[in-house]
């Protein structure tokens, strides 16, 4: 219903992910568990993981990793969702990302209901 405990931007454990980020990565939004994202540095490159749902996924949810050199500007650059390293049903994803020439880059993970 989207309302209430069940509303996306609700976090049920307060450990500082909502519903819907905790539904899409394979979590159970009442324990206070936090969904990993490895970050590989490689040359140039900047090799960013996730975990997903393949039940989130195959829902609809939309997953793009952004990339930027500050977080207070806007707008974020995408690199898409990624490639699926290890299917199942909790997927392995990747994202390459170049590296920033200045040596500093902020990524995250956007999460969006359809």
């Amino acid at each position: 219903d989207n309302a209430g405990n069940a509303a996306d931007d609700f976090d049920a454990d307060t450990d500082g992910e909502a519903n819907l980020l905790e539904f899409a990565t394979g979590q159970n939004p009442h324990a206070a568990t936090l969904s990993p994202t490895p970050l590989v540095v490689d040359g140039a490159t900047l090799r960013f993981g996730y975990t997903r749902s393949k039940a989130a996924f195959d829902s609809g949810l939309i997953f793009v990793v952004e990339y930027h050199d500050s977080l207070d500007a806007t707008p974020w650059t995408s690199a898409g969702a990624g490639s699926v390293l290890v299917d199942g049903p909790l997927q392995t994803v990747e994202a390459a990302v170049p590296a920033a020439p200045a040596g500093r880059r902020f990524l995250r993970l956007r999460v969006a209901a359809p």
